[in-house]
């Protein structure tokens, strides 16, 4: 019975905070006071915004082209085809009649909000004239769809006053979507509109200057096949995807082989010769079916075995028949030691045969033999003796007796360099495939791994998504029908929640700062440096510096395939009447794309920054850079690395304290003073917060995640950070709920400079009791396994969710009316959709970059290993 309770008992939790009267959830937007609202109508700036819905009448008037005729500004052009227009409506005419029904026209609830007047997209571009012969189309009367951008109605601005809001909202303009010929522009567009209202008017006084046209946009459809940029991008996306298709397909056919090769006793013998006399011989034998025995030999063939370590080799050789060869001929053996079917020595050799047999070989994959035999011969009454170049080093040497012949095996260099070739182009070919990056990605971590930091990167990320999702709705009351509605929802309570979404950032900072010191001080004690103290030994600038490669390799591929799309493709990817918002962000995009590239756009005129949500990676990577400065004396000199922890903090905290004061700025007010671009995105603003990361990072990794807490201190601890946890986002409820008093610049400047660090730390408390096991229920719901394969593509949705909510949010043809479940359901869309476009960039982009690095690194160390084995052997 308990138990069911217990499973219940959440969907109970969930049920009354989602009851509207419980806790305000929703808005009620009949508290909405209209004040003097008759007296405004009698108000002449008011009836002119009324007769807004009669606007296509401009373009339709029966008297049209009268009026127009007086006037020169409108082309002869525009008239005529308006002409046409009106006299295709009298003759009921198909492609006449789709024009004037996709204007956009008036909807009710203008009184609260729904001031844009969306005409139906798709069916301005679809008309066509039928006056057009054959397969032609008549471009006079071919129509675009323009969107009409008037001043703001008075009574929105009188409610949004009588709100007394204690944070600004943008304004929302009248917008009509018109379908007219492409014949008349812009500014035929603008008198056309001016004109009209001022005749339909004429009998009040003073409506010229109560009713203003401000801009006219019309949307063209972009051609990809004519934007070059866009063709290049296209391409290199075509490149990767072409590399993915190629590396899976070889993958899979090698897995094909293995499992063939494990279900049967064939064996497979390849002998070559090439042009210049140098034989090449491959020999596999298959193992038998789920044995990992060596192999068996016939009761005629019966040899004794005896195993000979070989430094060449990692692989197991089982000498299983013999088979005639011609004699002084060269051979050799390998192929990938990492992807092959077939093994190879590390080092190529080359063998001269003096008898006319040679054994048959059984080459074992790894599936087969035991990793105590990976290095291991077996043979049959066989010797191979090193040349008398190699006798200084015999003991490097693989020994092989047999009655009647003598091997000698020495490098060859010239199969060497022919090897390495082919063995980088098939790990690069293999780093692509999508089988090992999804198995890379669902794959169980390793033991030492922080799992408890792979729940608060889930959940960081959805309240991230959750808040730039109505962001966007909010800052762009264009796209919403109901304006004042959303204005009340951001006073409630649970909405505090998903504004003080920043906060979030600063836990994927000191989730970074974290795992950056962790893992920095693990490598280096490893190496023993721990006990310099000369800093030039723990880190030389070589090392430094491959440190920073690692870096942009593993964060740079997915953000150039951001930037493409965000600078080069984003006017393709969408279509619709508010589409010309991304059309603007591209403009600043090809401007400014360069500072994106070099992390200084957080530096760089961060007010026409392109994609303004990198200013995380911005910042980041610059933490990234000089957190040697701080792990090195943590490694050294712990009492110096905590004091430089501590100016750093202190550092955020005089100065963020000192430039809001004078500001007063706060999330809500991000674009509308200086705050984003003096306060929100620069360095010294979130670097306390990285560094009491690399504080928690040395605690964990100094107390090896066993320090176990008195219980007192423990309980209160969590008490402590729970409440700060949970204050901080919802604290702000005092200054926006309805009557809310506005916050002083003092107060302000108080909030954002202790807000912050105080979540750093409240947070780092939850991870380091998580980590060493004192986290109870806490602790298990943050390591539960299913955060983990999430976490791992965390920072692609990161990067494609901006993307991807502005192109399903402003392409829609028609507008959103924001509640509770609007916003909810186009949430778990965006965030469901954002999780598997970041799979496919995490698997296709990221994976195999980071593959590749390593199977680059792995070959270098063996090369050089070699190289120094070659130098004994000579």
């Amino acid at each position: 019975m308990l138990r069911r309770l217990r499973v219940f008992f959440p969907f109970l939790v969930f049920y009354v905070l989602l009851e509207e009267k419980a806790i305000g959830l929703i808005p009620d937007v009949s508290k909405l006071d209209l004040g003097d609202l008759p007296g405004r109508l009698e108000d002449h700036h008011s009836v002119s915004y009324l007769l807004l819905p009669h606007i296509y009448r401009a373009f339709l008037h029966s008297e049209s082209a009268d009026w127009l005729a007086g006037n020169s500004s409108v082309s002869v052009a525009c008239r005529t085809t308006l002409s046409q227009y009106y006299a295709g409506l009298l003759n009921k005419e198909t492609w006449a009649w789709k024009m004037y029904d996709s204007m956009g026209k008036q909807s009710s609830g203008v009184l609260f909000g729904a001031t844009t007047w969306t005409g139906n997209y798709e069916e301005c571009f679809n008309v066509r004239s039928t006056t057009c012969q054959g397969d032609c189309h008549n471009k006079n009367l071919s129509p675009h769809f323009c969107s009409v951008h008037m001043t703001q109605a008075p009574w929105l601005s009188k409610l949004v006053s009588n709100l007394q809001l204690p944070f600004p909202v943008p304004s929302s303009p009248f917008i009509v979507d018109v379908c007219v010929p492409t014949n008349c522009s812009k500014q035929d567009i603008t008198t056309i509109v001016t004109e009209f209202l001022r005749l339909e008017n004429s009998s009040l006084e003073n409506t010229t200057a109560s009713i203003q046209v401000k801009s006219v946009l019309c949307h063209e459809r972009g051609d990809v096949l004519i934007d070059t940029p866009a063709i290049i991008c296209i391409f290199i996306l075509c490149t990767i995807l072409l590399m993915v298709i190629l590396g899976t397909s070889y993958d899979i056919n090698k897995r094909r082989k293995k499992l063939r090769v494990k279900h049967g006793p064939e064996i497979t013998i390849g002998y070559e010769n090439n042009t210049d006399s140098f034989g090449i011989l491959r020999i596999l034998v298959t193992p038998r079916r789920k044995s990992r025995r060596r192999g068996t030999l016939s009761s005629s063939e019966s040899l004794e075995h005896d195993k000979t370590k070989n430094a060449n080799t990692d692989k197991t050789v089982t000498l299983v028949n013999k088979v005639p060869v011609e004699d002084n001929h060269k051979s050799i053996l390998g192929t990938s030691p990492l992807h092959s079917d077939l093994q190879d020595i590390p080092e190529d050799i080359e063998m001269r045969e003096t008898t006319d047999l040679v054994p048959h070989t059984n080459l074992h994959s790894e599936e087969s033999v035991p990793d105590e035999d990976a290095n291991s011969v077996t043979s049959s009454n066989m010797e191979i003796t090193p040349t008398p170049t190699e006798r200084k080093s015999a003991s490097l040497t693989p020994r092989i007796n047999r009655q009647h012949s003598i091997i000698e095996v020495r490098p060859s260099h010239r199969s060497k360099k022919l090897t390495s070739s082919e063995n980088i182009l098939t790990d690069f070919l293999l780093s692509f495939s999508f089988r090992k990056n999804t198995r890379h990605i669902l794959a169980d971590g390793s033991a030492d791994t922080l799992f408890c930091l792979n729940g608060i990167r889930v959940l960081s990320i959805a309240w991230i998504v959750l808040g730039n999702v109505y962001g966007t709705m909010f800052w762009n009351p264009d796209i919403v029908d109901n304006y004042l509605s959303a204005i009340k929802m951001t006073q409630t309570l649970w909405m505090q929640m998903v504004i003080n979404t920043t906060l979030a950032a600063d836990s994927f900072f000191v989730l970074s700062g974290t795992l950056g010191a962790y893992n920095f001080l693990k490598i280096k004690t490893k190496a023993g440096k721990h006990k310099q103290t000369d800093w030039r030994k723990i880190m030389s600038l070589k090392e430094y510096f491959f440190m920073i490669v690692h870096r942009l390799i593993r964060i740079f591929p997915c953000y150039a395939v951001l930037l493409m799309l965000g600078t080069n493709l984003m006017p393709f990817m969408g279509d619709g009447p508010r589409w010309s918002h991304e059309i603007e962000n591209v403009k600043i995009c090809k401007k400014n794309w360069w500072t994106n590239v070099l992390f200084i756009n957080n530096l760089y005129d961060p007010d026409n920054m392109c994609l303004p949500h990198t200013y995380y990676l911005a910042n980041d990577f610059q933490f990234f850079i000089m957190a040697p400065l701080v792990m090195i004396p943590l490694l050294i000199k712990p009492r110096l690395g905590f004091a430089l922890i501590g100016m750093f903090l202190t550092l955020q905290i005089v100065v963020v304290s000192v430039l809001n004061e004078g500001i007063n700025g706060n999330v809500l007010k991000l674009r509308l003073n200086e705050y984003w671009s003096l306060i929100y995105v620069k360095p010294y603003s979130r670097i306390g917060v990285y560094c009491i990361g690399l504080g928690l990072g040395y605690l964990l990794f100094n107390c090896d995640r066993q320090m176990k807490l008195r219980k007192m201190f423990l309980y209160c601890g969590w008490i402590v950070s729970c409440v700060i946890l949970f204050l901080l986002p919802y604290i702000t409820y005092l200054e926006n709920r309805e009557g809310g008093q506005q916050w002083t610049g003092t107060q302000t400047a108080i909030y954002e400079a202790f807000s912050r660090p105080a979540w750093a730390l409240a947070l780092s408390w939850v991870i380091f009791c998580c980590s060493t096991g004192q986290g109870a229920f806490v602790g298990k719901f943050l390591s539960w396994n299913v955060f983990l394969p999430l976490c791992r593509i965390t920072y692609g949705v990161f990067l494609l969710h901006p993307i991807l909510i502005h192109v399903v949010i402003e392409s829609a043809h028609n507008n959103f009316y924001l509640n509770l479940g609007e916003l909810v359901y186009t949430y778990i869309a965006l965030f469901v959709c954002s999780y598997g476009l970041a799979f496919l960039l995490i698997s296709c982009v990221e994976c195999p970059f980071v593959a590749f690095e390593s199977h680059i690194r792995l070959r270098f160390k063996k090369w050089m290993s070699d190289r120094k084995l070659h130098n004994l052997l000579e």
